[in-house]
């Protein structure tokens, strides 16, 4: 008819990533960033236009769908497949697999799942500032390598890699890279800090602060109560941790 209407709108931070439409056409699945880190799933109700909470996740959604009988939703989240029944409960759909996933689908059976799997390629080069147009590859593997943070002394770095599925740390010294955090339960990590002597450096996950010794490799575990925040610097002579952070208003401090 050439004709649109409203829906819903967002409220808030809300931010619209993925939606889609039930086999019976009653009912929309809205996917969310609601937060830092925080991810929720929406069903609207077209008859009655009432929307509610079906679920909420954390470390990012690339795709929703319905399968076939309308009874679940199938969740892209990054290396991972979820699914999401109507009364909330969360699964996972267990594959080897170290690409990012995008848009999965069921066929029309439901007994199938097609999904795109990309992978990306992202290494870390340097320039002197005489020469900013000459470049020289630091660090180049088939993952994603990012994050390069040098310490106070400038001659070396921390740098983040997302190798064989896992988010890890390494340290760059003396044109060597060496694994510094293995991350056994493969958080996610937001931001590397060091401290002012050079010798340790800060990575927090959602609700833990790592401190790492750089020489010795000791890890020390630090319980966040907050929500998620990205670490910018060490602040007031190592004591405090300098963080961003968003608030449920969607408001940066």
């Amino acid at each position: 008819t050439q004709q649109k209407q409203v829906i819903y709108s967002s409220k808030g931070q809300d931010w619209l990533l993925v939606h889609a439409l039930s086999p019976d056409q009653n009912t929309i699945a809205l996917g969310f960033e609601a937060g830092q880190n925080d991810y929720r799933i929406d069903l609207i109700n077209l008859t009655t236009n009432q929307v509610s909470t079906l679920a909420t996740i954390d470390d990012g959604l690339s795709g929703l769908s319905w399968h076939p009988n309308g009874q679940h939703l199938l969740l892209s989240k990054r290396h991972q497949l979820l699914t999401v029944s109507l009364a909330g409960e969360i699964n996972h759909i267990a594959f080897n697999n170290f690409k990012i996933v995008r848009d999965a689908q069921y066929n029309k059976l439901g007994d199938e799942i097609l999904l795109e799997q990309v992978a990306v390629d992202v290494d870390i080069i340097a320039a002197k500032r005489d020469a900013l147009n000459t470049f020289e590859t630091l660090v180049n593997t088939s993952s994603v390598d990012f994050l390069p943070v040098y310490s106070p002394t400038g001659d070396k770095f921390v740098f983040e890699s997302h190798r064989f599925g896992q988010k890890q740390l390494f340290l760059y010294f003396n044109n060597q890279q060496t694994l510094l955090f293995d991350n056994p339960n493969n958080h996610e990590l937001f931001g590397v800090v060091w401290n002012k002597q050079g010798d340790k450096i800060f990575t927090a996950s959602k609700d833990t602060v790592f401190r790492i010794d750089i020489n010795t490799r000791n890890v020390e575990t630090i319980v966040n109560p907050h929500h998620s925040f990205y670490l910018r610097d060490v602040f007031s002579d190592n004591t405090q941790l300098l963080v961003s952070y968003r608030d449920n208003s969607g408001t940066t401090h």
